[in-house]
């Protein structure tokens, strides 16, 4: 049936796999999320799980990328390039030999902001 219902260069992303990439990345960014609340200096240990959920949050979203072809989740295909680039330069704040953290946290937010946090 979508053959026929939509155009061919349309990327269907099926509920499964939208499932499995959004819920592992939602399952990201509440890690990331309560890492960045806990008080005190990061750590080496903590920045090391930062930087891990930063690649978790990018392995997520590549698999949710359209590389320009709509999709049935137009929230996603309208925004999903600017969240990768703010993934991208939040993990290479993060990787520097003088961390800086603020971008994490506005990573998280982006996604907080309107998904709110189910605990």
């Amino acid at each position: 049936m979508r053959r026929h219902t939509y155009p061919p260069d349309f990327k269907y992303i099926g509920r499964e796999e939208l499932r499995s990439a959004m819920w592992r990345l939602a399952a990201a960014v509440n890690e990331l999320d309560e890492l960045m609340r806990e008080s005190g200096p990061v750590d080496e240990a903590r920045r090391a799980r930062i930087d891990v959920l930063l690649g978790a949050m990018d392995d997520a979203t590549s698999e949710l990328a359209t590389h320009g072809r709509p999709t049935n989740h137009p929230l996603i295909a309208d925004n999903l390039d600017d969240f990768r680039q703010a993934v991208a330069t939040a993990r290479t704040s993060v990787e520097s030999s003088h961390p800086n953290y603020y971008l994490v946290g506005s990573v998280s937010g982006a996604c907080l902001a309107c998904h709110a946090p189910r605990r």
